[in-house]
């Protein structure tokens, strides 16, 4: 079964999907950050017994309410840019990946990318990137467990990776560009989502795992003002076959956005996909024909299209 999470009241909130559970869901799990810790990511073990998040300077994990393992970042930083670390689970929830921003962070280094065993935090492999990265996103794989890396540098582009692990070293196989920002990893793992850096002109479907285009739609493919409307960098599946994108628009009456399908078998654009959403960024697709987006009462609701 599918599990989300959420950080609501400062408490990282996790809810068990079930496929008959829709409405407004109410948390599986509630978990406590160490007091003093500003959670800035995190994520949640399918048993929803460990949970692994990153503050400004470390990893944690937190097992039955009390700090299992803690991991800083060395030597401390100096905050002079903003920067946000970030984590991801393996598939098998046996490691902990970790983007870790030192260039930001005023390190004196560029950027690594660890792997932690996420049972002790003992450090599995590490690599560094030659990034400057504010953030990154990260994506695992359903079908080897590698995962990807997008890694966003602000107005510099948005170098990404493929990293696996073997052994004791994190393989990086660098795609061949930076100026598009990866968005989404398909559920069954053939395809994955990016839109354009610069200009937020077009959005693109790849293959995984060579990043080849499958092709490319442009916002005013979708009919939309490309005066108008822009790509947001956010997106998802809504099924197997059909992608959703969505585009923000700018006029003298404020800010607007439209989610669009796509159909990933003929490479079309589709209709408008209508959603009870505040912002693009509070939906998150979940590859069965529903999404979770956020509710009056902080706590994520379920929707069925």
């Amino acid at each position: 079964m599918a599990v989300v999470t959420r950080v609501v009241d400062g408490r990282v909130c996790a809810y068990v999907l079930p496929p008959e559970v829709h409405g407004v869901l109410e948390p599986s799990v509630v978990f406590e950050a160490v007091k003093g810790d500003e959670v800035l990511d995190h994520a949640v073990t399918s048993d929803l017994g460990r949970l692994v998040y990153t503050t400004g300077d470390a990893v944690v994990s937190v097992v039955e309410g009390a700090e299992a393992w803690r991991v800083a970042f060395e030597p401390g930083a100096d905050h002079v840019f903003h920067h946000r670390p970030g984590c991801v689970l393996s598939s098998d929830g046996r490691e902990v990946w970790v983007f870790r921003p030192d260039a930001m962070a005023g390190r004196g280094t560029a950027d690594h990318w660890l792997v932690l065993d996420a049972l002790t935090g003992s450090v599995r492999a590490v690599a560094e990137l030659g990034t400057s990265g504010h953030g990154a996103d990260q994506f695992v794989s359903p079908v080897d467990g590698r995962v990807l890396l997008s890694v966003g540098e602000g107005q510099d582009g948005c170098p990404t990776f493929l990293g696996s692990l073997s052994g004791d070293r994190l393989d990086l196989s660098p795609f061949p560009w930076s100026d598009r920002v990866v968005v989404a990893l398909s559920p069954d793992g053939g395809c994955f989502l990016s839109v354009d850096h610069a200009g937020q002109d077009d959005v693109a479907v790849h293959a995984y795992p060579s990043g080849d285009v499958l092709f490319r739609l442009t916002v005013a493919d979708f009919g939309l003002d490309p005066e108008e409307f822009f790509a947001e960098f956010v997106g998802g599946f809504l099924t197997a076959e059909t992608a959703v994108v969505a585009f923000l628009g700018e006029t003298d009456s404020g800010e607007h956005f439209t989610f669009r399908r796509v159909s990933l078998p003929d490479g079309l654009p589709g209709p408008e996909l209508v959603t009870s959403a505040v912002s693009p960024e509070s939906v998150s697709f979940l590859g069965d024909s529903t999404y979770v987006t956020s509710s009056s009462s902080a706590h994520p609701v379920r929707v069925r299209v």
